[in-house]
């Protein structure tokens, strides 16, 4: 399934506004982010909220928030792009426990990507 670019920035939105369950569950208010856009380039721009506790002696942000707000923003994008990943007929996927099996062998018309087999067979040829 291919999302269109509406769909990928709806998606967005979506898992942007995660921070009542973020905050729950480290059983305080420390995260504050907010979708900002989807460019038309696939940037995804997200603005957060800095306390000034999260603040070091330099008035820089924390390593530790550093990291973060780093993983909820890729955690974000890491999801979407699984997401987008359609799964091949002769794959089997179980999102559940994290495994996939093949379930048969793919004939050549299932690949569709764009593959020159003479160079396969040059490179093995050699």
């Amino acid at each position: 399934m291919k999302w269109s670019r509406e769909e990928r920035k709806q998606k967005l939105i979506e898992m942007s506004d995660r921070s009542p369950e973020l905050n729950e569950a480290a059983g305080s208010e420390i995260f504050q982010m907010e979708f900002v856009d989807y460019t038309e380039d696939d940037e995804y721009i997200v603005k957060y909220y800095i306390k000034p506790w999260q603040r070091n002696p330099f008035h820089n942000l924390q390593g530790g928030m550093l990291c973060y707000y780093i993983d909820a923003a890729a955690g974000t994008l890491s999801w979407i792009s699984v997401a987008l990943v359609t799964v091949p007929t002769w794959l089997e996927r179980d999102k559940n426990a994290l495994k996939g099996t093949v379930s048969r062998m793919p004939a050549r018309e299932d690949i569709d990507m764009p593959i020159e087999e003479h160079l396969i067979v040059e490179l093995y040829s050699k």
